[in-house]
């Protein structure tokens, strides 16, 4: 017997998580988004580190961006 194959707007990884969430407690479905924001914490920290050496940026870019006024300015009508 073939695979049935189902037309969805859900990637096979949507599919994957929601299979594995079915029949989650609350309590571990908590701990697990705690999981996944330090991942995507950690992940775009080292994408942040990499543009920050890439760039050769040092604490005084730091300070210059961190007091840098970069907002456009509209004027009033």
């Amino acid at each position: 017997m073939a695979a049935q194959t189902i037309n969805s707007p859900l990637s096979e990884s949507q599919l994957y998580m929601l299979r594995l969430m079915a029949n989650i407690k609350e309590d571990d479905l908590v701990e697990i988004k705690k999981l996944v924001r330090k991942y995507l914490a950690q992940k775009l920290t080292k994408q942040a580190d990499a543009v920050w050496e890439q760039n050769g940026w040092t604490a005084a870019d730091e300070e210059q961006i961190l007091n840098s006024h970069l907002r456009t300015s509209y004027k009033s009508q």
